[in-house]
């Protein structure tokens, strides 16, 4: 008896597949409505800071959490030492209100010994988990 009681129980707390608020499948914020721009990049013996501005250029607010988690949008940063070895970095966009910039930074470390190539920094925005 305490066994179907229990059963009962779970079985009427199980969440419906039409629930209201849930994101649907697959719905990504375009990338285009956004724009970087590299406003600043200091190196120093194993780390360097690249700094940038985030703009939405949209009508639209960026909130991420109104998103599906497979389509968040990161922005990938790649640097580069001069004997061709690539760094990389994908930190997360966070909300955005329309027609706002943002001015943000990430460090990106690198192996000791290595000289970056700061003319051959690349960004671009991605969509990852």
């Amino acid at each position: 008896m305490l066994f179907a009681c229990l059963l009962f129980t779970l079985s009427s707390c199980s969440k419906s597949d039409d629930d209201d608020g849930a994101i649907p499948a697959g719905k990504k914020y375009p990338l285009e409505n956004l724009e970087y721009r590299l406003t600043t990049q200091t190196a120093g013996s194993e780390s360097i800071i690249v700094k940038y501005d985030i703009k939405n250029r949209s009508n639209t607010d960026y909130v991420r959490l109104d998103y599906d988690y497979n389509y968040h949008i990161r922005l990938k940063i790649n640097i580069f030492a001069t004997d061709g070895t690539k760094f990389e970095a994908t930190p997360l966009v966070e909300n955005l209100a329309k027609g706002a910039t943002k001015a943000d930074q990430w460090s990106i470390d690198y192996s000791a010994g290595k000289t970056i190539d700061l003319t051959k920094t690349s960004l671009e925005f991605i969509y990852k988990r």
